[in-house]
């Protein structure tokens, strides 16, 4: 029996340790240490995870063998012994011969040849084993029990992230308010601790499955824990031998040999080519702050000075970016080449293709990239041989962005920690925070979750021969076949809004053709970007925002900005989508100077809005060295700007110069009932408007009351518009800035107007503001005509049931069963306003009853998983003591057998004697 490592007794109840030493269970849980999954290992000192059923693992085959070997040795020793005494006997019998003459010579002769046919029979024994454990050998190497590991490695996996998720630092669902860096450093250690095992079951997976992208996923966790750990944490150096270990083990599959030595030379070198970029970026930035020509902020200046200093800033703005998807395009390109080389894959036959803002000249060196590979083929499919090559370049590239360390963890969408389940949002909860370590979120894939995955591993739940990887005539094919709801998931794709990044530029330029030749499926794409025209309006316009609540009572409270999803990305989408409908041929905003149907002034400021947006976004990322969007508590994170700018200044008026444009763009927009009426309006307003009301909405969006409130008064005091959605706007900013001396008058002398613009949206927004500011009376008589004036359609109902909150309020019963008479509907409107409430508060119980159940499953699963241990365990401890009960039996019969045969060999020698 063997020895516990801890008490140096004999196990009577083993349990074995991740290091494969052993210990008494009493022993291990005096080495437990109160909430912590890890024990010290008394013998080698060694930090072992410990997992539930610890030691209880299932016993090899190996083990069994080595079980059995040691009973056939006591066997064995047991045969010599016998032999000897065999000897001793025929030494006896041969002096007993010697005196009886030649009687006894031949009883000696025959004893010698009964020793000899003894030691025969051992050495065929030792043979016999011998073939038996290399053919236990072989058969393991032939016949591994992969589903049996593999569902081992998937219960650590369960129960190390149950043990993560109690660190509230790195749990979305538990995190409340900000993290503080204290917090965060306390939690530290264990964090990056459990998430290497995590890393580990990854590597054993990928070996196990013989999957090179379980290895990518074990890298993704490596690197991440390398972030983490910065150089504070000790468990850096073992991070960095494990992360080598995956990386052989990837090569040693992918190509055949260990990790390259070159491999980490250009690792090197590709970190020193991308900070080389990224510092001279921040000279050419810091460059344009010098630059006299294109201050357009300064105060006094003309209007004409103005238009052309902003003329001039977009233009250096526009060549700064020209530059850096110059470099990045080259940068990307040495990449594949490494990658390429390292593959030995010599086809010259394909292209990748980017999206996003790298199609539009708006990318960074701090952002993700989106893209597909295209092999330049009239087949619809790729061979298997050709499409592998790919697939492992593609891989191989991964790695070598993955290896800056600024891919955030949940981009990768590893189930266990970031699975996207829209049933259960609870299974989304890793958060990598970068907030306190060096190396910020950046350069890397685009994310590979399911919903929005831009890269060569994405293939279309909804369609699946439309996949990223593909042949040209495939992505041709798929353009002509797939019907409107298909296309719409894959719009990025086929408006044609990619560009070449690395080899035949020929497939882009005929894909593009060939997607505008097709005049039918081109007018489906045209007619989705419309649609996309106000669903963008609605995802990133934070004006829209203030609009579309105008019936509540307060503006959603936000202390801060997020540059890309509140400034930059409506005029992009924006932007994009308007080149394709003014049938532009224009890949960027950079290189438009003239649109069907627009005034030059107006494409000026356009691309002003986008111009300033996108500097504000690059300030950001290289004042931070990565995609730093928002920082709570201030307006803006820290940006990039000269010494001798005020920053506070500068970025309020890059972002009021950005609201002049935005503001009556998003109007435009959501004024008109289509795209083709706002695309009309366009040729006819101004988006420019730098009007007192358009200041008061722009301060109320950075967060400065204070201004706000001054820029009100004023625009109360001017107030003059016949345009319906100024008007809601006006009366939202009277709410939403909380001040009776600066709204009262305004609101008090606004019903004339508003009754007389007969338009029912105005009315039901200045009869709901007059509620929330208690003139029940006022707001009665104003919905009355609302309601009154209205057709049939949402806003007669938005009208009745403010009307009916006005009734209840002011004790109106009369009034309130009068108009439920009239319009008995509302009755039935009512119930289902009701039951929606309710339903919505079921479903809250409900997902939090989901999410208990959840976490139920988890602890079921994990009991289940050692429960089969425990049952596999046991078949295995009987199935030994069985066959080491009919070892038993059979020695015995052989003892039996041998005591016979000598039995009848002393009556032979008594009978001759």
């Amino acid at each position: 029996m063997s020895e516990c490592v801890s008490c140096k007794k004999t196990i009577t109840d083993l349990r074995t340790l991740e290091c494969n030493h052993k210990c008494c269970s009493n022993c291990l849980e005096t080495l437990k240490e109160e909430n912590s999954p890890f024990v010290i290992c008394p013998l080698c000192k060694k930090e072992c995870l410990l997992l539930k059923g610890a030691g209880r693992k299932l016993k090899r085959l190996d083990d069994e063998v080595s079980q059995l070997l040691e009973t056939v040795q006591q066997q064995v020793e047991q045969d010599e012994k016998n032999i000897q005494a065999e000897r001793k006997r025929a030494d006896e019998e041969r002096k007993r011969a010697e005196e009886e003459h030649k009687r006894a010579e031949e009883e000696c002769k025959r004893a010698e040849e009964q020793s000899k046919r003894a030691q025969e029979d051992l050495s065929k024994k030792k043979t016999t084993i011998s073939q038996l454990q290399d053919y236990i050998k072989t058969l393991k190497e032939r016949y591994p029990d992969i589903t049996l590991h593999l569902e081992q490695l998937n219960g650590e996996e369960l129960e190390i992230t149950k043990w993560l998720k109690e660190i509230d630092t790195i749990n979305k669902n538990k995190i409340k308010g900000e993290v503080s860096e204290e917090k965060w450093r306390s939690n530290r250690e264990k964090h990056v601790k459990l998430l290497r095992r995590v890393g580990n079951i990854h590597q054993a997976i990928g070996e196990k499955k013989r999957s090179l992208f379980e290895y990518v996923n074990a890298i993704s966790i490596y690197e991440t824990g390398i972030v983490q750990c910065g150089n504070e944490v000790p468990e850096l150096d073992q991070y960095v031998k494990d992360k080598k270990a995956a990386l052989d083990l990837f090569f040693k599959q992918c190509i055949g040999t260990e990790s390259p030595n070159n491999y980490f030379m250009d690792e090197d070198t590709n970190k020193e080519k991308l900070n080389d970029i990224r510092s001279d970026l921040r000279n050419r930035i810091l460059d344009l702050d010098t630059n006299e020509a294109c201050y357009c902020y300064k105060a006094g200046i003309t209007h004409k000075e103005r238009m052309d200093r902003e003329g001039e800033r977009v233009k250096q703005n526009g060549e700064i970016f020209k530059w850096i998807l110059n470099e990045m395009r080259k940068f990307v390109s040495t990449l594949v080449e490494q990658s390429i080389a390292l593959l030995n894959f010599h086809e010259t036959d394909f292209a990748l293709i980017a999206f996003g803002s790298f199609s539009r000249t708006e990318t960074t060196p701090f952002s993700d990239l989106e893209f597909a590979v295209v092999q330049n083929s009239d087949k619809l499919e790729m061979e298997p041989e050709y499409r592998e090559s790919i697939e492992k370049l593609v891989m191989i590239l991964h790695l070598k962005f993955l290896s800056f360390g600024e891919t955030v963890l949940p981009a990768m969408a590893i189930p266990s920690l970031n699975d996207t389940d829209q049933n259960d949002i609870t299974k989304d909860w890793y958060l990598d925070l970068r907030r306190f370590v060096s190396i910020k979120q950046g350069i890397s894939f685009d994310g590979l979750m399911p919903h929005a995955n831009k890269t060569p591993y994405f293939v279309s739940p909804q369609y699946q021969s439309f996949q990223l990887t593909n042949t040209k005539a495939a992505f041709i094919a798929n353009y002509s076949n797939m019907k409107e709801n298909e296309l719409k998931q894959v719009l990025y794709f086929f408006k044609g809004d990619f560009t070449t990044i690395f080899g035949d530029e020929s497939i882009e330029v005929e894909m593009k053709e060939c997607f505008k030749k097709n005049s039918e499926q081109r007018q489906t794409i045209l007619k989705l970007i419309k649609s996309e025209l106000k669903e963008d309006l609605v995802k990133h316009s934070c004006i829209k925002k203030i609009y579309d609540s105008k019936y509540k009572k307060e503006l959603i409270k936000k202390e801060s900005l997020h540059v890309k999803k509140e400034l930059y990305r409506l005029p992009s989408v924006v932007v994009n989508n308007l080149l394709h409908l003014l049938n532009s041929n224009a890949n960027s905003i950079w290189d438009v100077h003239d649109l069907e149907g627009l005034e030059n002034d107006n494409i000026h400021h356009l691309k002003m809005a986008l111009s300033n947006a996108a500097e504000v976004r690059l300030r950001c990322y290289a004042g931070n060295n990565g995609q730093v969007d928002e920082h709570q508590g201030k307006l803006l994170p820290d940006f990039l700007v000269s010494d001798n700018i005020g920053p506070d200044t500068f970025s309020e008026d890059l972002i009021m110069r950005y609201f002049y444009t935005a503001i009556p763009l998003a109007h435009a927009i959501e004024g008109e009932n289509s795209a083709e009426a706002a695309l009309e309006k366009f040729g006819k307003i101004s988006l420019y408007d730098p009007s007192v009301l358009n200041t008061t909405i722009a301060y109320l969006l950075m967060r400065n009351t204070d201004k706000a409130k001054e820029c009100l008064q004023e625009a109360n005091k001017t107030f003059k518009t016949e345009d319906p959605t100024q008007l809601i706007m006006h009366i939202l900013c009277n709410i939403y800035i909380d001040d009776d001396n600066i709204s009262k008058p305004f609101l008090d002398k606004l019903a004339i107007t508003v009754l007389d613009t007969k338009d029912i949206d105005s009315m039901n927004a200045y009869g709901n503001a007059l509620l929330q500011k208690g003139h029940i009376d006022k707001a009665i008589e104003v919905l009355e005509k609302s309601v009154e004036k209205s057709v049939n359609d949402r806003r007669k109902v938005t009208s009745m049931t403010l009307l009916m909150t006005a009734y209840k309020k002011g004790n109106r019963t009369t009034e309130y069963e009068t108009l439920m008479r009239e319009h008995p509907e509302m009755e039935e409107i009512n119930k289902l306003i009701y039951e929606l409430d309710e339903t919505k508060q079921l479903l809250k119980s409900e997902n939090q009853k989901v999410v208990k159940m959840t976490s139920d499953i988890q602890d079921i699963n994990q009991d289940l998983f050692q429960s089969r241990q425990t049952i596999d365990e046991e078949k295995n401890r009987r199935r030994l003591e069985a066959y080491e009960h009919s070892l038993k039996i059979q020695s015995v019969e052989i003892e039996l057998a041998k005591s016979h045969n000598d039995m009848e060999e002393m009556r032979t020698l008594h009978a001759i004697k």
